[in-house]
């Protein structure tokens, strides 16, 4: 059986913190390989999609599926808490972690649905037979609900909220739109999503401030009809 959540928890006990979103890929594809050593893992490994070809981060062959995973790694910087140290840096294990400070969180948010929607589509096509996209971050923005009547309102991610249909930005007369790019398109979903956010470390002991990770996985089954 294939349990996305006790690999994460595995996966925390020695890895609580990564310094980038490829370092918690490699980190991700070796833990699941430890745990099941028979499994084939291919990462970036090119699937072809009826219009074009999607690169996933993870492919996990097991006897039985073809397992699709997407990853999101978005962090704020560990901050020093000079008021405790004077260290400039954060170690962890003896290992220097220097966040960088990813603040586009309606990027963040519209991407990982897209990644959702990326993964339904290739089930949809029989690609592979089952998705995870999967979310980490030290950002409380993401599982929070902040209740603003904002541009991407609709794409928000935050613990219990419910993802389904098709999803549009939240566009009034004096925004701007241009930054979006190719993210300006609307998002449609086959099936609803519940979320639900799970702790995954506490680096309070470091006394840095943005210590605590949480992450975020859906799990993507053949659409309903």
């Amino acid at each position: 059986m294939f349990d996305i959540h006790n690999i994460l928890k595995e996966l925390s006990k020695i890895r609580p913190v990564f310094h980038s979103e490829a370092d918690f890929q490699h980190a991700l594809a070796w833990q699941i390989h430890q745990r099941n050593p028979n499994y084939n893992i291919r990462l970036e490994k090119p699937e072809k999609s009826k219009n074009n070809q999607i690169h996933l981060d993870l492919i996990v062959y097991t006897p039985h599926q073809k397992i699709g995973i997407e990853l999101k790694y978005k962090t704020l910087s560990l901050i020093p808490d000079k008021s405790i140290i004077q260290n400039p840096d954060c170690y962890i294990n003896n290992e220097s972690f220097q966040l960088k400070n990813q603040l586009a969180r309606n990027h963040g948010r519209y991407d990982f649905i897209k990644d959702i929607h990326r993964l339904e589509c290739l089930i949809l096509e029989g690609k592979i037979t089952k998705g995870f996209a999967i979310f980490l971050s030290n950002d409380k923005n993401y599982w929070r609900n902040s209740g603003r009547d904002s541009m991407d309102k609709n794409f928000r991610i935050h613990d219990k909220h419910i993802l389904k249909g098709t999803l549009y930005w939240n566009i009034k007369k004096d925004d701007n739109t241009q930054k979006l790019g190719k993210r300006l398109c609307p998002i449609s979903l086959q099936n609803d999503y519940k979320l639900n956010w799970r702790d995954y470390s506490d680096l309070s002991k470091i006394n840095c401030i943005n210590n605590q990770f949480r992450y975020l996985v859906v799990e993507i089954k053949k659409p309903r009809p």
